[in-house]
């Protein structure tokens, strides 16, 4: 059983959410607070430190404390060293624009083999426009998760709001942490399958899985550049279909050309990077492989205490290499492909 194994081995449960706001890490703390409360109560429970057996970041690493202007590079180092050293992730997914840093550790503990849920408390999901086909959970996430617990809320506006929120809430967390653990339970010690090792350097190129006509644009130029130094380049394609069954057979084929490329560019020209290429570039990042992520803006996000960040904390300490153009990312990739190791 999971739980057993979880106290035997005190590899704890990494618990992911939005950390930014005080109602995300509410969030995030009533999930860590679920998680805890089953764990206390299950008769095997050994009674030491609960800190054993559960990780929320922000709260475990009183990343409040830190400052500097290696800030950034002190709570990822942490964060991911807890993650390193997990038996499981379990994370929250809510907000149409959702954390690129919970996508990245949800790939990173797939990358790890680590068994993975995800919770979505949203009503409104994606599609393809002007079709009755819709997804709740992005295709990649949905596809690298042992679990995915989908309990959306219709509230009327009325007094009972709140209440009616509240129990909501209370509830979907409570059902998901079983869920979850009951999930885990089967999958007992499964890995995942470690990729063949490429014979020449093999390149995966993800733009926001070419969502947009600038992702598909910057796949073609970074293709060309690839095939023109006689290497082999493959770019996502999932969003370029038309229908589910095609999407999700080209999910698959994403996950496994970047499985097995050795060197991967991000390229995420948004205030989010795209979930599914967020998880990709985590899976990337547990696995060793070579990544470039390409981020043209001018500004940078500044938090408190110093701290400074060109993208998302996780992604930004996560690349071998962010370029600002894409004259810089083919200069790189240029660089990495013609010098021996």
């Amino acid at each position: 059983m999971f739980i057993e194994t979880l106290f035997k081995s005190k590899r704890p449960v990494y618990c992911a959410a939005s950390l930014f706001s005080p109602l995300s890490r509410l969030g995030g703390a009533h999930l860590a607070d679920t998680v805890e409360r089953i764990l206390r109560t299950s008769p095997s429970y050994p009674g030491d430190a609960i800190s054993n057996y559960l990780f929320l970041p922000y709260r475990d690493t009183n990343q409040h404390e830190i400052t500097g202007p290696n800030r950034a590079r002190l709570i990822y180092e942490a964060d991911i060293a807890q993650l390193n050293r997990s038996s499981a992730l379990l994370a929250r997914l809510d907000g149409l624009a959702k954390d690129s840093g919970v996508g990245m550790e949800v790939g990173y503990a797939f990358g790890l083999g680590l068994p993975t849920a995800i919770l979505v408390t949203d009503f409104i999901g994606e599609g393809y426009l002007n079709t009755e086909v819709k997804w709740n959970v992005d295709p990649v996430i949905n596809s690298m998760a042992d679990h995915v617990h989908y309990k959306p809320l219709h509230a009327p506006s009325d007094a009972t709001y709140y209440q009616m929120t509240l129990n909501h809430e209370l509830d979907a967390v409570r059902e998901f942490v079983q869920g979850a653990f009951a999930a885990f339970d089967g999958r007992g010690n499964q890995k995942r399958p470690e990729p063949p090792t490429p014979v020449d350097k093999i390149v995966y190129i993800d733009c926001m899985g070419g969502r947009y006509q600038w992702s598909r644009q910057m796949h073609a130029l970074i293709e060309e550049e690839i095939r023109q130094g006689g290497f082999t380049g493959q770019a996502a394609q999932r969003y370029t279909t038309r229908t589910m069954p095609d999407l999700l057979k080209q999910v698959q084929r994403d996950i496994e050309h970047a499985m097995e490329a050795d060197i991967a560019i991000f390229c995420g020209d948004a205030p989010e990077l795209d979930p599914g290429s967020a998880a990709l570039f985590g899976m990337c990042a547990a696995m060793g492989k070579w990544t470039i992520y390409q981020y043209t803006s001018r500004q940078a996000y500044k938090g408190e205490g110093g701290q400074e960040m060109r993208v998302n904390l996780m992604l930004d300490q996560a690349a071998s290499q962010v370029t600002t153009s894409i004259e810089e990312t083919i200069e790189a990739l240029r660089t990495k492909l013609t010098v021996p190791e």
